[in-house]
């Protein structure tokens, strides 16, 4: 396909990786929806419309959904262990089923309750602490992980545990942003034996890390699961089994953090991204108050089983996923398992292939004003993300925040549970704008910084949220009070028993230049 000019050894000349979906839209708009460019000797093809996403992901699967060999992240750190990262081979489907008993569309009525109570406590914090509502969000995705994972709950952001996952999560992304390494952006040099290649000595030090890590969370689960103690989580069941299914321990600990990491911050990324949706359209905050009114009432804060009857409030969590995806920065490459034709391109084998949905998301013609925060886009629109995703039509699909084809997330049934929790209660008890200056202006957001991350959460900004009336704040207050007394049988309130091993890690990390939160 066409493309920049591009030298055959050192590839395309300034070839962006800081926020590249910026240059791939703007590369297509010269060239064409389908563009090449080149990361050393690697060929990537960047995919600009739904319609060749769906084509090639979807329909094209068996050809589309393998990954690039990424021998440094993913068979050198992660130990081959990454689900993520891992190849379109028996390993990724033996994990992808492992995933799927953890946070697939059986696990949604079961998680349930966890994603209720951490919700209660996210509109608690808010009410406590509204200047750190960056943090609180993150701290309600890391606790639903955690505990879904490992059966610990992450009570407070600053929790060992809390701090732990965090780090992790930035280590990671930084770690696997995909053309970061040389022995992967010129493959020739995996040649070169280990001792003839120095560069190589902090690879493995990160993947002794990592395997630190990794036994960090699994062997106190394990040690739970011998004292007879059964926390329901994916830990307890995976620690009773993993042997008979002819995983090693050390297999074992990596398939279960990579659980962890798989989702680390989705979810807290996207609720700051829509905070700041409403920072900018403070109408749609106020057409969401005006149905939750209407629906819910003042008494009581909404529950799972509303959403039916608030089209609003899930036509803005559609537009916070189109708006500002977590997955904005083109995420995980795709790559050919063998060559292809496609509208008269030769695709080789072993192309990295890029579905950068925010040329998608940014499309004027099916999206007016693509950078306004507008929730009325989906107003009419009554199929769920998952539902969504399964339509032969990729033009029909809401929008591309969970990936496509057979990449696409596992998670995305929990998730969008978890979300719709959330910010139905949050928009039910707040009121949200920006935050004032000393003369009373308000400061602005910049809706484009991202951080450095391979995914990109949003910079932290500064808001104002406030609750909406004393007597929303007291049923906020009430049922948290109410939750608090169920709690300790979902998970590990306390995650005394992990502390000192999370503490260790958050010790180690804080002094890793690569991790850029704690």
């Amino acid at each position: 396909p066409p493309g920049p000019p591009s030298n055959i050894i050192f590839g395309t000349p300034n070839y962006v990786t800081y926020q590249p979906h910026h240059w791939y839209r703007n590369l297509s708009k010269k060239y064409g929806p389908i563009v090449s460019v080149w990361k050393g000797t690697n060929l990537h093809i960047v995919l600009n419309t739904a319609e060749d996403i769906q084509e090639l992901c979807t329909k094209r699967g068996t050809v589309y959904s393998s990954r690039p060999k990424m021998f440094v992240f993913h068979d050198i750190i992660f130990h081959g262990m990454f689900i993520a990262s891992c190849p379109y081979n028996e390993s990724w489907r033996k994990q992808r089923k492992i995933l799927t008993l953890c946070v697939g569309p059986s696990k949604i009525k079961a998680l349930q309750p966890c994603q209720e109570y951490e919700a209660r406590q996210y509109m608690n914090d808010l009410l406590n602490s509204p200047e750190n509502f960056y943090l609180h969000a993150e701290r309600f995705g890391t606790s639903i992980l955690t505990s879904t994972v490992y059966g610990y709950r992450a009570h407070d952001i600053h929790h060992p545990s809390a701090l732990a996952l965090l780090m992790m999560g930035s280590w990671m992304e930084h770690k696997m942003h995909p053309t970061r390494y040389i022995d992967d952006n010129w493959p020739i040099l995996q040649r070169i034996p280990r001792a003839l290649a120095p560069w190589r000595r902090q690879y493995y030090k990160d993947a002794a890390l990592l395997l630190k890590i990794a036994k960090a969370w699994w062997e106190p689960c394990k040690q739970r699961v011998k004292d007879g103690i059964n926390i329901p989580c994916f830990a307890t069941d995976f620690a009773k089994t993993y042997e008979s299914e002819g995983w090693s321990n050390d297999e074992a600990s990596m398939v279960t953090v990579s659980l962890l990491l798989a989702g680390a911050g989705t979810t807290g990324a996207t609720l700051n991204f829509l905070i700041m949706g409403c920072c900018t359209n403070p109408e749609a905050m106020r057409k969401a108050h005006e149905e939750l009114d209407r629906v819910i009432g003042d008494k009581r804060l909404p529950v799972a089983e509303d959403e039916p009857n608030l089209p609003y409030v899930r036509a803005m969590i559609k537009e916070g996923l189109r708006w500002r995806p977590f997955s904005n920065q083109a995420g995980f490459h795709h790559a050919t398992s063998k060559d292809d034709v496609y509208k008269g391109f030769r695709i080789p084998a072993g192309t990295r292939i890029i579905p950068n949905a925010y040329s998608i998301h940014q499309d004027e013609k099916k999206y007016p004003n693509p950078d306004n925060f507008e929730p009325m886009r989906y107003i009419n629109y009554s199929l769920s993300a998952t539902e969504a995703a399964n339509l032969k039509d990729g033009e029909q699909r809401d929008h591309f925040g969970y990936g496509a084809g057979r990449r696409i997330c596992a998670g995305m049934y929990v998730a969008e549970a978890s979300l719709f929790i959330a910010v139905s209660k949050l928009l039910w008890g707040f009121d949200i704008g920006y935050a004032k200056d000393d003369m009373g202006k308000d400061i602005p957001i910049d809706t484009l910084a991202y951080d450095g991350g391979l995914f990109g959460k949003p910079e932290v900004y500064k808001a104002c949220i406030a609750p909406r009336s004393p007597a929303h704040a007291k049923v906020i207050r009430e049922s948290f009070a109410e939750a608090t007394t169920d709690v300790r049988s979902l998970a590990d309130e306390s995650n005394d028993g992990n502390l000192a091993g999370m503490q260790e890690l958050v010790d180690i990390l804080k002094n890793d230049p690569d991790v850029t939160v704690g």
